[in-house]
């Protein structure tokens, strides 16, 4: 069957005329025409950064029995326009990253597409492995706007912290387009 063209504004400088609702794709959790509400299957995507507690993280977590892991340079709420790897807009998505030692869900994202309707899509990331200058997540669906419109989430959502502050962010989940940006701090250390 054929689905309808919809012309969907941009939500950042990329001259996209209209979006092809079956390939609009967006960010973990995030909007997708005839996705899915559950879960997904971890996948195959794997990250190479290591496990390595910087000697500033040393924040006790309450529940997790260790410290956290996260540098304090990744703290804080991002906010960035993400892209599929069609070109496409992805929406914006904003994560809030807190102090989390391996293994615990402390990171929340939420992505934002606009156009003939509004469609948001919430998240919970686990964190899966550090290094000073790159966080990888596992992430899972909490919410969305609308049932059946966001992807289940990603098996890796990698953060990786770039020369000028910002942090680019990736994210394997082919469902969504594998969205990619660069997010700029919004707030400063989320606690």
């Amino acid at each position: 069957r054929d689905d309808p063209v919809v012309s969907v504004p941009t939500v950042g400088p990329l001259p996209v005329q209209s979006v092809d609702p079956s390939d609009a794709v967006a960010s973990p959790g995030a909007f997708v025409p005839g996705g899915t509400d559950t879960p997904s299957a971890p996948g195959s995507a794997s990250a190479s950064a290591s496990v390595s507690a910087p000697a500033s993280a040393s924040t006790s977590m309450p529940g997790t029995g260790g410290p956290s892991v996260v540098p304090a340079a990744f703290l804080g709420t991002w906010s960035g326009e993400m892209v599929t790897d069609k070109g496409l807009p992805g929406g914006t998505t904003t994560l809030t990253v807190r102090p989390a030692a391996i293994g615990q869900e402390a990171t929340t994202s939420r992505n934002a597409v606009s156009g003939l309707i509004s469609i948001s899509c919430e998240g919970a990331w686990t964190l899966k492995s550090v290094s000073d200058t790159r966080l990888v997540f596992r992430s899972r669906l909490v919410r969305s706007s609308m049932p059946g419109v966001c992807t289940g989430g990603a098996d890796a959502e990698t953060l990786t912290l770039q020369a000028d502050g910002t942090i680019r962010f990736t994210s394997a989940d082919p469902a969504a387009g594998n969205p990619a940006g660069t997010m700029r701090k919004v707030t400063g250390a989320a606690g």
